[in-house]
Formats: structure tokens, C-alpha cells, sequence
């Protein structure tokens, strides 16, 4: 009987764990959140409490277990979601720093206060356990030389390679005129979406697939800039704007009509959906469709069919577009980090 009980809760964990990959955290919660749950069960249903936004149970179902490494990390990341950063960065700094996970952690709160080059440091043992850049990927499969790792020297043809995800390629990109500075020629690989926008920038942009074809000399993974370049502040060496192309007068003048005399307000309530923590950047939408007393609002969600909104989508084909529709704008307010990042690489007002 107790055999065939462990097989049973092996089978709904299996059920839970595969609704769980396919991002169905409230059915995973479902099937776990059941009173005879077996305790070695229990911290994945504390996943499951704090993928569905309901990080204070889940942080009381770790508190009385015995605890790994893992579930310490687990339980930092719960009071993290609360709000006790504090609390979150003590467990930190009694777990073993060699573990990437933890310095990669304890790297974050170091920003938090303000140490961004200690903080940089211990965020780039990310890339150990995949969760940082995408070097990794590229050494791996052979694509680049380690022994090409630029190292900050004055050098021929440097290729900058844009990682992550759009928002972090925006981030890191600040960098680049410098980088112009340390060599000849500049090249920038970045996701293709965003090659009309960097041309017109005046960078010298390729899609990131040409990599393996490309000679140069050296090559920068852009999310160890900070490293690379000893930096002590993320403004060092920056000039805003630093992406700064052009306005399609077509565009600005649709808005200016539909706006007809008011206020421009872009607003997008949610980014990804595929972002591993997705959830915690959604905001309701009709918090921000309640802006409309203050201006006209334009829909810069693609999935928003609201009548009463215009919608973006009809005139936005690449990141060019999405520029020229910010630029047309008095204020944006969003939840999406690629959103807010172009938004600041332009220097436009933005609430997030």
C-alpha cells in the first residue's frame, strides 16, 4: 500500500512538473496542494505558490523544512518577492559563495546597494549555470574562440555581441560608441528585429547568426562589459541618448490625429510571456486604460483587441517603427522591460 501511495504521488508530481514547464503554474498548484503531500514534495509546491504571485505561502512552507543549498536559495528568492531584501541577502552570505547560484544572487544585491562593480563581478558567475549572457552557448558549440576574448586592449576589428533578451541587448548596448574609441572597426551583432533601427543609428549591425562566418579580431560578450571594462557605475563612459535615429513623419502624424490635441500616452502592461518570471512584471491593464482621463492612449500591446484603444500593431513592423511610435509620444508607462529600456536609451519620459 505505501508503494503503490509513493507511486501515486510520483505520477501527480510528473503531471504537476510538465504543467509547470508549459508556464500552467495555477493547474500545477492544483494537483500539489493537497494536504497528505509528502514533505520532499512540499518545496515544489512552493514553486508553485510563488509562480502564481503568492510568495508569502510558499515562503511559509519552506520555513520549517530542512534545508540544502538549493532551498536556502529558494527561500531568498521568497523573501525577495515580499519585499525583505534585507532578510533575502543574510541567507545569501551564509551559503557557500563558490556556488554560482549564490554569488550570482548576492551580485544583485549588491547593485541593489549601489556596488556595481562588485556586484557585476559575482552576476557574471551567472554564465556557470546558464543563467547569464549567452556566451556560453556560443563556446560550446564551437561558434567563437575563447582566446578571442576581449580583454579591454586597444585592438583592429572588435564584434560586439548583443545577449539576452531584447531589453538586455538595449541595456548593454550604451557601451558601443565607446568601444569605438578602443578600436578600428566596430561591429555589433544583435537579434534581427533590431537590425533597421542600429543601421539608422549609424552602428555597423549584422544579425547574431552571422557570427560564425565573421572575421575579426577580438569579440566582447556585451553583458561583461562592466567587467571588461572595470566600470563603476552603469552611466560610465554613456552619453544619452544613445540610440537616437529618426521619427517616421508618417507615424507621428496617424497618432497626432487620432490624439487630436491631447496628450500621447503609450501603455503596455505586460512584456513576454515566455520570460521565466513574467508574472511579476504583469500589471491590470485596467489600471492603465484608466490613464485615458489624462491623454489618449495607444495600445502598444499586440494581444490587446480594446475598441476603445488604438493599437500600435498597424503600424509597427520592427523596432524602427516601435521608435518612431515612443518618439511620437509625451509619456509612456509600461511593465515591459525591452519597452522601457528603448524608451530610456532614448532619453523619453517613462513610468514603469
Amino acid at each position: 500500500m505505501i508503494q503503490k501511495q509513493i507511486m501515486d504521488f510520483q505520477a501527480i508530481n510528473n503531471q504537476a512538473k510538465n504543467l509547470f514547464d508549459k508556464k500552467q503554474f495555477s493547474e500545477a498548484l492544483q494537483l500539489l496542494n493537497r494536504p497528505d503531500l509528502p514533505k520532499e514534495l512540499v518545496p515544489n509546491l512552493a514553486k508553485c505558490y510563488y509562480y502564481t504571485s503568492r510568495a508569502p505561502e510558499a515562503l511559509e512552507l519552506l520555513l520549517p523544512l530542512k534545508k540544502d543549498a538549493d532551498l536556502w536559495i529558494d527561500t531568498a528568492l521568497y523573501y525577495n518577492a515580499i519585499g525583505n531584501h534585507d532578510k533575502a541577502l543574510e541567507i545569501y552570505e551564509t551559503l557557500n559563495k563558490q556556488n554560482p547560484k549564490v554569488a550570482f544572487n548576492i551580485g544583485w544585491h549588491y547593485l541593489r546597494n549601489n556596488e556595481f562593480q562588485k556586484g557585476f563581478k559575482l552576476i557574471q558567475r551567472g554564465s556557470e549555470v546558464r543563467s547569464w549572457g549567452h556566451e556560453y552557448l556560443y563556446l560550446e558549440s564551437g561558434i567563437i574562440d575563447i582566446k578571442k576574448r576581449w580583454s579591454g586592449q586597444k585592438t583592429n576589428h572588435l564584434v560586439l555581441i548583443l545577449e539576452g533578451g531584447l531589453g538586455d541587448e538595449f541595456i548593454f548596448l550604451r557601451w558601443a560608441n565607446y568601444l569605438k574609441t578602443k578600436c578600428n572597426k566596430l561591429t555589433i551583432l544583435c537579434n534581427p528585429s533590431l537590425l533597421r533601427l542600429l543601421t539608422n543609428v549609424g552602428y555597423d549591425v549584422m544579425p547574431s547568426s552571422a557570427l560564425k562566418e565573421l572575421y575579426y579580431d577580438h569579440y566582447a560578450p556585451s553583458m561583461a562589459l562592466p567587467n571588461i571594462l572595470g566600470l563603476n557605475s552603469p552611466q560610465e563612459h554613456v552619453v544619452f541618448p544613445y540610440i537616437k535615429s529618426y521619427v517616421e513623419p508618417f507615424i507621428t502624424k496617424q497618432m497626432n490625429v487620432m490624439a487630436n490635441g491631447r496628450k500621447k500616452i503609450g501603455i503596455k502592461w505586460f512584456g513576454n510571456p515566455e520570460f521565466e518570471h513574467d508574472q511579476f512584471r504583469t500589471v491590470p491593464s485596467d489600471a492603465l486604460k484608466g490613464l485615458e482621463e489624462f491623454g489618449q492612449l495607444f495600445s502598444l500591446q499586440f494581444e490587446d483587441g480594446d475598441p476603445r484603444i488604438p493599437n500600435c500593431r498597424e503600424i509597427i513592423r520592427d523596432w524602427q517603427d516601435t521608435y518612431s511610435v515612443f518618439g511620437s509620444l509625451d509619456l509612456m508607462v509600461t511593465s515591459c522591460t525591452s519597452t522601457a529600456h528603448l524608451a530610456g536609451a532614448m532619453g523619453i519620459v517613462t513610468g514603469k
